[in-house]
């Protein structure tokens, strides 16, 4: 499972690389290459959403498609949303469960442990619970957005 894991982490790491754009941080870059530790990573906390930080790794957050890494507290729910873009979206630490109907409940979703990775489809509604504090990575097709279901938006228990 650790292989798994530590491969997962290097595949994203290489596929990143030649987009991120983050000029904060820098550990050692030209414009080819950057290379971020983790305590130099610049989270932003996420609008909306409590428990939920971001780093936008495409290096905007309207960045169109798009790379970012979302950092969730243990406990943190979001109800039921959908995107216009299609995600993939690869846990990199942590557990996240994920579901497609009613209210976000660990025992009715389908768990996503470090190294595992969902595909997520354009418009199809999901919700997200992170069993543990977990950091994810998300890409899309298109710019990032998030339409709520439910007038209750992101909280942590």
């Amino acid at each position: 499972m650790k292989v798994v894991a530590v491969a997962s982490i290097l595949a994203v790491i290489a596929v990143l690389a030649p987009f991120a754009g983050q000029e904060r941080g820098r550990e050692k870059s030209d414009k080819d290459l950057l290379v971020m530790k983790p305590s130099s990573i610049k989270w932003e906390k996420s609008e909306g959403m409590e428990g939920v930080w971001v780093s936008h790794l495409t290096g905007e957050s309207n960045a169109a498609p798009f790379v970012d890494m979302l950092k969730f507290s243990r406990g943190t729910r979001i109800p039921l949303h959908w995107h216009s873009a299609n995600h993939i979206v690869t846990v990199l630490s942590g557990t996240m469960v994920l579901g497609k109907e009613g209210k976000p409940d660990e025992s009715m979703g389908m768990e996503i442990p470090a190294g595992g990775y969902a595909r997520i489809t354009a418009k199809v509604p999901h919700w997200t619970f992170a069993k543990e504090d977990s950091i994810v990575v998300i890409s899309g097709d298109k710019e990032h957005d998030l339409h709520w279901m439910e007038k209750d938006k992101g909280e942590k228990k």
